[in-house]
């Protein structure tokens, strides 16, 4: 055995724990951890097949109380053996975990089975974000994911998977969401199955202000210069009336334009009431323009809004 002893895991951890016999083994060992800590207990099993220590592994587990875990090795095997306890670092290895916005985060990779990143978003409440990430490993046949989570954000709404075979950043996004009264947001990094590897991620902070110069409509007005960056972005305009029309709103996306998937309409324009109510929208289903139909409105301040269907 090539570990032992006592082991000071600390408490609430997460931990990652590979076993494996030698290749010379004609018969299988088990492993079995179990503790006061928790009800049950958790197993690995390893036989002389296995070639590399992370052959079989228990999976990530978390230790929730101080007390003593028990890990017992049993079946018909004789002859040596090995296994390895990892205390899994939540944080990032190279890159600082306060994660940069708007800029590609290339530096970082799931260094083992059962690793996990974990970066940390801070900004005002109900700043919009949108997270974009891919796997560089070359490797087809592995996946990992992100998840976002936080005050009011439900992590199942907000992931999203990649595969070693994808090409392209923001082909993979989560989707927006806002951070929620804690001001920060949670986006963790982490391998399905047995991925590991390089990956790159952007953290996109939408700012809903157009890049251009123009910020206000008015009737029979056209905006043809704005672009939508990366999935997620939104570009907003003020238009005021100051006598009741009928409007249509008209959305012409560019011929150069790059859809992320044929199978989704990804731009979408709108005119909402300044309490947030659609009153009149419009979807891009690819290269034609595309009109709301006349949409009478009463006088007042309405907000302009083209997005990308997140």
């Amino acid at each position: 055995m090539h570990a032992g002893g006592e082991f000071d895991l600390g408490v609430g951890q997460v931990f990652w724990i590979a076993e494996n016999v030698s290749r010379e083994a004609a018969d299988g060992l088990r492993l079995e951890i179990t503790s006061g800590g928790f009800v049950g207990s958790i197993t690995a099993a390893s036989t002389s097949r296995d070639t590399a220590l992370d052959s079989q592994t228990t999976g990530r587990f978390v230790r929730q109380s101080p007390k003593p875990y028990r890990f017992r090795f049993t079946g018909p095997y004789v002859g040596a053996y090995r296994f390895q306890v990892v205390k899994v670092n939540l944080e990032p290895e190279t890159e600082p975990q306060a994660a940069a916005e708007n800029t590609p985060i290339a530096g970082e990779r799931l260094d083992y089975l059962g690793d996990i990143d974990e970066f940390v978003i801070r900004g005002p409440v109900g700043t919009e974000y949108n997270v974009m990430f891919r796997l560089v490993n070359g490797d087809p046949q592995s996946t990992a994911q992100v998840d976002i989570s936080g005050v009011g954000i439900d992590p199942t709404g907000f992931n999203v998977t990649s595969s070693g075979r994808d090409s392209v950043l923001a082909d993979q996004a989560t989707g927006r969401f806002a951070l929620g009264t804690s001001g920060t947001a949670k986006v963790r990094v982490q391998g399905i199955g047995r991925a590991r590897g390089p990956y790159e991620i952007l953290v996109y902070r939408i700012d809903p202000a157009p890049e251009g110069a123009k910020r206000a409509l008015v009737p029979s007005d056209s905006v043809s210069t704005e672009t939508i960056q990366f999935p997620g972005d939104v570009d907003e305009f003020a238009l005021d009336l100051a006598t009741s029309d009928t409007l249509n709103l008209v959305l012409i996306p560019e011929p150069t334009a790059r859809w992320a998937s044929p199978t989704v309409t990804p731009l979408e324009a709108r005119i909402l009431t300044t309490s947030g109510q659609i009153v009149a929208r419009t979807v891009a289903l690819g290269e034609v323009a595309v009109g709301s139909g006349s949409v009478p409105l009463a006088a007042g301040r309405y907000r302009v809004q083209v997005v990308t269907v997140a």
